[in-house]
């Protein structure tokens, strides 16, 4: 439940160069968040897919946590992860 001081920085350090080169991303990407993640923010998910340029597909699982693979909800990413490997 704890992250040392660097991880926390480091952590920000990307994010934030990540949302600041969004739009070079060049591949079909994929991003599920949980909404009710209390470790990273289902917000700079959104942020980060508004500034994507390529094909982009943002999946939200409502009250899903921080591993949506290993929530109540995984049963339907599974489909939608195949689903989407399956177009792309």
């Amino acid at each position: 439940d704890k992250i040392t001081p660097s991880m926390y920085f480091a952590t920000i350090e990307k994010a934030e160069y990540a949302l600041q080169h969004a739009a070079e991303f060049q591949l079909p990407l994929l991003i599920y968040h949980g909404t009710a993640d209390p470790l990273t923010s289902p917000d700079g998910s959104k942020e980060f897919a508004s500034k994507v340029k390529k094909e982009i597909t943002l999946k939200l699982f409502e009250g899903g946590y921080h591993e949506t693979h290993h929530d109540v909800n995984k049963d339907a990413l599974m489909k939608i992860i195949i689903d989407w490997l399956n177009e792309h």
